[in-house]
């Protein structure tokens, strides 16, 4: 016969040092940084290949349509130019001694011009032209660059009289039959794009046709709602063209020296273009590095096509400021994930804490108990009926004189409860 008394109470685990909780703690700030950086990297990638993808794309149809317009001008300048009523206007002998006009002669050309009829009825022409085609202004040049019609001249600032020979799209359209080129207009005051096209009879040429596009009269090409520059860039590096009109007339960095190359600065650009403050950078896209500038302190991705056949560019820049976002966004959450680990940390070694202590109380109330020199126990009864000890100290044991085992039974609980009542 067992007299042992009740079973025996489990070991108190022990407490997790301080060291070892700190490398807990240390360990989960490591997992959460590399899982973090990790993600960031991640996200970082698919952002700027979508910004690049996203960008490309906005870029081909911003060409498309600059070389469509273009285009359309061209093949409309050509037809224009085989009218009769412009060969007969360049074969007449209304421009005296018109290799030496110069600026000085300009108002009183112009005047003696204004006052011939066909000039105005051939003017009359281009002014229905203009209009129907949405055009800025139309003028035509004789062959010693002389402006002999012009659509606006009942404008006070028509360019009627005055001389164009030193423009590169006078020059290069005598040459090669058509030319593109933008201006200011130093006379007219009418910035755009001159579309020259050479007027011939029979092979000879007879003088230049100017249609002037003004790209800004059309905003919806310009329209971008994610809020990239889309810009026009001539073959000078000048922005002539685009959404933002703050650097409208000036040069891109790493241009060349227009000093030495513009032979009429006043009437392309009503002065020297001076160069804009941006840092070149580069971003790294898949695996290549990016051309991007930064633009009063934010990256901007650079992507850039030439127009075909044409001396301009465009240029598409996507601001980069959200990558700052998206790594701020993405530190808000891993250290959201780090406090709530740290907190889960903390509520297991409370846990932990609390358990022990009550091993602790536990185990003092058995060994106070058993020193008592009375019969003890704690009889209890479950939800099915059936009644067992939770608790006999030896000397309730020994005054029922069975073990441990046999007071366990079920169906004699109750009688060795009466027992030791």
């Amino acid at each position: 016969m067992s007299t042992t008394g009740a079973p025996q109470s489990t070991a108190i685990s022990p407490a997790i040092p301080w060291r070892s909780r700190l490398g807990l703690a240390a360990l989960w700030f490591a997992l959460v940084l590399i899982g973090g950086s990790l993600l960031h990297l991640h996200r970082l990638s698919d952002w700027r290949q979508n910004v690049d993808s996203s960008g490309q794309d906005r870029l081909i149809s911003l060409r498309d349509s600059l070389e469509g317009n273009f285009r359309n001008l061209l093949a409309l300048g050509r037809v224009v130019a085989q009218e009769p009523i412009l060969q007969q206007g360049l074969k007449s002998d209304w421009v005296p001694d018109a290799e030496r006009v110069d600026e000085a002669d300009r108002i009183g050309l112009r005047d003696a011009l204004l006052a011939r009829v066909d000039v105005r009825n051939l003017s009359r022409r281009l002014e229905r032209l203009a209009k129907d085609f949405r055009l800025r202004q139309i003028y035509l040049q004789d062959i010693h660059g002389t402006v002999i019609a012009d659509s606006t001249w009942q404008d006070p600032l028509t360019v009627l009289g005055a001389n164009f020979r030193v423009r590169d799209a006078f020059s290069s359209a005598l040459r090669t039959g058509s030319s593109l080129q933008y201006v200011m207009g130093r006379v007219s005051k009418k910035p755009g794009f001159a579309i020259a096209v050479r007027v011939d009879d029979a092979d000879q040429p007879l003088g230049v046709l100017v249609l002037k596009l003004d790209l800004q009269a059309m905003p919806q090409l310009f329209d971008d709602p994610l809020g990239r520059a889309l810009i026009v860039v001539d073959a000078n590096g000048v922005m002539v063209a685009g959404n933002r009109p703050k650097w409208h007339l000036r040069q891109v960095p790493g241009g060349i020296d227009l000093r030495q190359q513009i032979k009429d600065p006043a009437g392309l650009y009503r002065g020297i273009p001076q160069p804009v403050d941006w840092t070149a950078e580069t971003v790294r896209i898949e695996g290549k590095d990016a051309p991007a500038w930064v633009i009063q302190g934010t990256r901007h991705l650079a992507q850039t096509a030439a127009v075909p056949s044409m001396p301009v560019a465009v240029w598409v820049l996507s601001p980069m400021d959200d990558e700052h976002k998206l790594l701020l966004g993405e530190l808000a959450a891993g250290s959201t994930i780090l406090l709530v680990g740290w907190m889960v940390l903390w509520l297991g070694w409370k846990r932990q804490e609390r358990l022990r202590l009550l091993e602790a109380v536990r185990r003092d109330t058995l060994d106070m108990t058993r020193a008592l020199p009375l019969a003890l126990f704690r009889f209890r009864r479950g939800l099915d009926g059936r009644g067992r000890f939770a608790y006999l100290s030896p000397q309730a044991m020994g005054m029922l004189g069975r073990s441990e085992a046999e007071l366990q039974e079920a169906p004699r609980s109750e009688e060795h409860t009466s027992e030791l009542q």
